[in-house]
Formats: C-alpha cells, structure tokens, sequence
C-alpha cells in the first residue's frame, strides 16, 4: 500500500532515521538494518519508498518521532 497522505517531511525523515540507524549501529546495508529491526529487506525498500502499511507506521513513528497521523497509510 502506497501511502499518498505522508507529508514529504514524514518521508524525509524517515529515510534519515533509518540512514542514522545504520550509521549508528555500523551496518553496511540495509539488509543487516532489516534484520536488527526485525524486518524484511522488503520492508525497508518499501518504507525508503514510501510504501508502508498501517502495522508499519508504529515502527516508524518510534524512528523518526512523527506522529502516526503524519504518516497516514
């Protein structure tokens, strides 16, 4: 599911939460990220893109301190 409502703030900040979430934890790909957070690979293509479900906006509210409103699915 495409998620048109997202601000493209909630986006952004999406993508440099989990770019800080690699960085920190020193993970040189998004694969070793997915499995730190519990998630596919899949999920975080689909979260960089900006496709994500509504089980999925908890996560990201917790990542990126946006509220789940400002990422609608």
């Amino acid at each position: 599911m495409t998620a048109p409502n997202a601000t493209p703030e909630a986006l952004q900040a999406l993508k440099a939460a989990l770019d800080r979430k690699r960085a920190e934890h020193g993970f040189p790909n998004d694969l070793e990220l997915a499995r730190h957070l519990g998630v596919s690979p899949k999920t975080i293509s689909f979260w960089r893109n900006g496709r994500w479900t509504i089980g999925d906006r908890a996560l990201i509210s917790v990542l990126t301190g946006h509220q789940p409103a400002d990422i609608a699915a």
